[in-house]
């Protein structure tokens, strides 16, 4: 039997936690493999992240319990508070891509299972800006505003559906934006749709990226580019192969570095893990190889 202490950081407005029985399912669990368990309840936005620098440390094993979002906000306070704690990630949010991404199971009492026999992995994340940190995505361009502008309890009833429909939405707000990159081996000035640095192989649900050409732990990030189509043809084609997750598209570049400086014209809004990331007319993106610990099924 296993032992230690585990602290649960609990988001309990998440899309899986308006009951919880979830959240009692998943301690008993950790109890029953010889686990301490303490459990924490974040009432809004950073508290997971200062959570986690205060007392992460403190712990065998911190367990976020929420979406992406409430993940990667105690991945930074663990960064801020320097502690190099395994996470353990109970995906209980309205679309958990990262978490699907990780190989993770949606059942709370199996995600639960594999926290308690799990392996340690090391994975990287991103530096953006100097003291923001995000573990799959920094975003910019058309419907980055959409996840954190949904409201939770629209999310909750309809899930992955509701992003869509608030993307409906920003339709006509659309324009392309003329933006630079520059990078190691790369120096681009384009009208662009959309703009991401990752490390994933999907976004949004939506776009895919070659899994074998993605790796979470090799010391870079990737840098997907959707430029403005020519033509209503182009804008087309460009749609069909992106709901197919075909990258072989004229307008769409794609670029492993592990760093990167995006400027604009004007000011943009980004989005760090689906959360609002502020507005800039630069931003610099970098890689932290081996960022944090996170338990995972084992191989």
């Amino acid at each position: 039997m296993k032992s230690g202490n585990i602290l649960m950081i609990v988001n309990p407005v998440a899309g899986k936690m308006k009951s919880k029985r979830g959240l009692f399912t998943a301690a008993e669990i950790f109890c029953r493999r010889g686990y301490e368990v303490s459990v924490s309840i974040t009432g809004g936005k950073g508290d997971a992240r200062r959570i986690a620098a205060e007392r992460g440390g403190g712990y065998s094993t911190v367990v976020a319990v929420g979406g992406d979002g409430t993940f990667s906000e105690v991945v930074s306070g663990l960064i801020d508070g320097g502690h190099s704690t395994p996470i353990g990630y109970i995906p209980a949010g309205t679309t958990n891509d990262f978490a699907a991404t990780l190989g993770l199971p949606k059942s709370i009492a199996a995600a639960a299972g594999v926290i308690a026999e799990g392996e340690v992995q090391s994975l990287d994340a991103g530096c953006f800006c100097g003291d923001g940190y995000f573990t799959y995505i920094a975003s910019c361009g058309a419907f980055t505003k959409t996840s954190y502008s949904t409201p939770q309890s629209v999310k909750n009833i309809f899930g992955h559906l509701s992003y869509v429909f608030e993307g409906i939405k920003e339709l006509s707000e659309i324009k392309p934006r003329i933006m630079t990159f520059r990078g190691k081996g790369i120096d681009i000035t384009e009208e662009v749709l959309f703009a991401a640095v990752a490390n994933t192989t999907s976004i949004g649900g939506v776009i895919g990226l070659p899994k074998d050409d993605v790796r979470m732990n090799d010391g870079l990030l990737e840098l997907l580019v959707i430029k403005k189509p020519g033509s209503r043809q182009e804008l087309n084609n460009l749609i069909v192969k992106l709901t197919k997750k075909d990258l072989s598209d004229g307008n769409i570049i794609l670029e492993h570095l592990d760093s990167v400086s995006i400027s604009s014209e004007e000011k943009l809004s980004y989005t760090l893990d689906g959360e609002w990331g502020g507005e800039k007319d630069s931003a610099d993106i970098s890689v932290i190889p081996g960022a944090f610990n996170i338990i995972l099924p084992k191989k």
